[in-house]
């Protein structure tokens, strides 16, 4: 049987894997300057794979604030080069052959435009059975029903923080039951170990560290624990000796812990050498499918036991539809009890809406009409937060950090997305926005020129 691991990170797969990653971020220098040298450096990461020297490179984190607030994990384009050729070659097919075809986030062919296309097709369908239930009980040819409102009940539902409140053995377990290399698996595992920062900062914290003292602690614990992930890459006769020194480097993390009291002490100890850790970083692609396969005994659940009219699913975000409301209670509470044996929660805003009064999905605001047709609208925010972002840029360009084609191809970009809907009166109000906005810029440029 071919070696997972060997296949994986052939040379070949590596530089088609870094070309992918270079893909949309050439104008970083670290991933220019690394694409430079883009085959050596295949080279030399197939060498550290192999010989078992690989060795993760510490993340960059941020916090953005729109278009709500979230802390990022980047990547350094190393490791992304490294977790691409094992994704792409091994396990995007292992994952993702189990997935419904109306799980809709970070797949091949799929995305936010044919989420949106099937939700539009699933409230058709509901239309067009009821209209045939309606001829069927007159009497009288489908074409002779006049227009009437849709019945039916939407459960808009989503996890609460669902990437930092994903339990670590939980997704480790979706990673090594799908690979049958231990190789792979554990550089794979490593990766979600190391997301473990945050979480372990914030229990240091609790036991009532100071915030220096828990950083340089959590540091020292996400270092050990991912290496201790690592074992199974490293040579055979050096495996002993590496777990030996990282439960000894955890120890001293913990033992130099300022300002903690023994027993809590003692329970982060024990925590540091359990598997309770949470958090699932933004920005790597293995969270992406982790976080999609995680949710995919419940799409099952929906679609083969709960069976609703529609059910489609966005990462964390999911839409159930039928005209039995009880059935829709019902099959949420199931599901909300499958997240808690997961260690998730529902968000409380998840809610159960008649489908008459339309609903939101995706920043879409859908709306069935008496006809059947889908109204589609931008949701409540969205054209206010595209102008923000014009007038940032904008401001952008008269500091001479920015071009006003830039700024154009941008819009565009946006315009394209915003088109998709029943958007006309918005997109005509926007376009006067941008040219009010470009057109005073130009008037400041040409007076300062004179």
């Amino acid at each position: 049987m071919k070696d997972e691991f060997k296949s994986a990170f052939t040379l070949r797969n590596l530089y088609k894997a870094l070309l992918k990653c270079c893909q949309g971020t050439m104008w970083k220098d670290g991933t220019a300057l690394y694409r430079w040298d883009g085959l050596e450096n295949s080279v030399k990461l197939r060498k550290a794979l192999m010989n078992g020297s690989y060795t993760m490179q510490h993340y960059m984190r941020f916090r953005v604030a729109r278009p709500k607030p979230r802390d990022i994990t980047a990547t350094r384009v190393r490791d992304r080069h490294a977790q691409r050729a094992g994704c792409d070659k091994v396990l995007y097919d292992l994952i993702t052959r189990s997935f419904i075809r109306n799980n809709g986030a970070c797949q091949r062919g799929r995305g936010v435009d044919d989420t949106i296309n099937r939700t539009k097709e699933g409230l058709r369908r509901m239309y067009r059975k009821q209209r045939q239930a309606r001829a069927q009980a007159s009497g009288c040819p489908v074409e002779k029903i006049g227009p009437f409102e849709a019945e039916g009940w939407v459960y808009k539902g989503d996890v609460r923080k669902y990437f930092p409140s994903t339990l670590h053995r939980n997704a480790k377990a979706i990673i090594r039951k799908r690979l049958r290399s231990p190789r792979l698996a554990a550089m794979l595992c490593a990766v979600i170990e190391s997301f473990g920062e945050p979480w372990w900062e914030q229990q240091a914290r609790q036991a009532g560290a100071s915030k220096t003292a828990a950083q340089t602690f959590s540091r020292a614990v996400t270092d050990a624990r991912t290496e201790r992930e690592m074992i199974p890459m490293r040579p055979q006769h050096k495996r002993a000796a590496i777990a030996e020194n990282c439960n000894t480097r955890i120890r001293r993390a913990v033992n130099r812990l300022p300002s903690v009291s023994a027993q809590s002490r003692a329970q982060l100890m024990a925590a540091a050498f359990g598997d309770d850790a949470r958090g699932i970083g933004l920005g790597s692609q293995i969270s992406q499918l982790v976080q999609l396969a995680q949710l995919d005994p419940i799409d099952h659940y929906a679609t083969e036991v709960a069976r609703p009219a529609f059910y489609i699913r966005y990462m964390d975000d999911f839409l159930l539809i039928d005209t039995d409301r009880e059935k829709l209670t019902a099959a949420a509470q199931e599901i909300e009890r499958r997240l808690n044996a997961l260690g998730l929660e529902l968000n409380p805003k998840s809610q159960l809406l008649p489908l008459r009064s339309g609903f939101v999905f995706l920043k879409w605001r859908f709306h069935l009409t008496p006809t059947g047709k889908v109204i589609m609208r931008a949701a409540q925010g969205v054209a206010k937060e595209e102008k923000r972002r014009l007038r940032r840029m904008v401001q952008k360009a008269r500091e001479g950090k920015a071009t006003t084609q830039s700024v154009r191809t941008h819009y565009a970009g946006w315009r394209a997305h915003i088109a998709r809907g029943n958007t006309r009166a918005l997109l005509k109000s926007m376009d006067a926005y941008l040219n009010d906005l470009l057109r005073d810029f130009e008037k400041e440029e040409t007076n300062n020129e004179h």
